[in-house]
């Protein structure tokens, strides 16, 4: 028996180290939570996705 692995599509961050680490970058379609402490950087991750987004891609964005 053969098991085999479907491909997530994924959407660029645009963020060159994360893009790598996560294979391409967070899931198509899908929320992705994001957690952390206090400081962690968890709103600058979420501007850097969104201007991004916006200025390399041609995404919309809300904060």
């Amino acid at each position: 028996m053969q098991f085999q692995h479907k491909v997530l599509p994924k959407t660029p961050t645009g963020i060159q180290g994360l893009d790598e680490v996560t294979d391409g970058g967070l899931p198509k379609g899908r929320p992705t939570l994001v957690c952390g402490n206090a400081g962690c950087g968890k709103t600058l991750l979420a501007m850097e996705f969104l201007v991004r987004g916006a200025t390399q891609y041609n995404e919309p964005g809300v904060l």
